[in-house]
């Protein structure tokens, strides 16, 4: 990216250097007691995070009831909040992925998929990861990365029990995957998205071709550089 934009990253504007000298970076915090808490909470739902399994606390529990000691501690209308500020949309979206994955699992579809691509690399774990690693990256290109790795985590479990192969290297392939081939285009990732549409409103005209141009080549140097890192992986496994 460096050697593709270093003319547009070498150019200074003064105007903009200028107006950036003028901010006054602690007048950006409005109230500083509540950002104070808040690090606190995020602290511990990090620390909570971190020691999953020594504590046996599922994470989204930790998340849940940090949010509602925050809540509390800091005395803001929490209907409001709940009401105006929670992505319900998004809630609503990955839990609908989540029972889509458990019906395709409970019908067969799941077993059916693993099965398949079990026939084509069981007879060697490293290629079966590697190409979970590139079948994942190529597909969240076009495929929302989130919804593709909650559906495909299913597959995944599913050929390692098939199969009896260590399941963390197939894992790994599907994280890898699925998060690095999400840069290719606006589709692979909701941040993607966000940015396109904050470009747009600021007058900066991206197109789906010129993203997918430069996205591609990252993808593609990113997998290459995943699947030394799968190679080892497995090794170690």
């Amino acid at each position: 990216m460096e050697r593709r934009y270093r003319a547009e990253l070498s150019a200074v504007d003064a105007e903009a250097t200028a107006r950036l000298n003028q901010v006054d970076e602690s007048k950006l915090i409005t109230d500083r007691r509540l950002m104070t808490k808040a690090l606190i909470v995020i602290s511990f739902v990090l620390a909570a995070f971190v020691l999953q399994k020594q504590i046996d606390v599922e994470p989204s529990v930790s998340a849940l009831t940090a949010a509602a000691v925050l809540l509390i501690i800091t005395g803001i209308d929490d209907a409001a909040i709940i009401r105006d500020e929670v992505g319900w949309t998004t809630i609503i979206y990955f839990v609908s992925l989540f029972v889509m994955g458990g019906g395709l699992r409970a019908t067969g579809v799941i077993t059916a998929i693993a099965h398949g691509i079990a026939s084509l690399f069981s007879d060697s774990p490293l290629l079966m990861a590697l190409g979970i690693l590139w079948v994942s990256g190529i597909a969240c290109i076009f495929i929302n990365s989130a919804a593709f790795a909650a559906i495909f985590v299913y597959v995944v479990a599913e050929i390692a029990s098939a199969t009896g192969m260590p399941a963390t290297p197939l894992y790994w392939a599907l994280a890898l995957g699925a998060c690095l081939g999400g840069n290719g285009s606006y589709l692979g990732a909701a941040a993607n998205a966000v940015m396109a549409d904050l470009a747009v409103k600021n007058n900066v005209g991206i197109s789906f071709g010129y993203f997918m141009k430069i996205g591609l080549r990252v993808v593609l140097i990113s997998l290459s550089i995943s699947s030394a890192a799968v190679y080892v992986i497995c090794k170690l496994s």
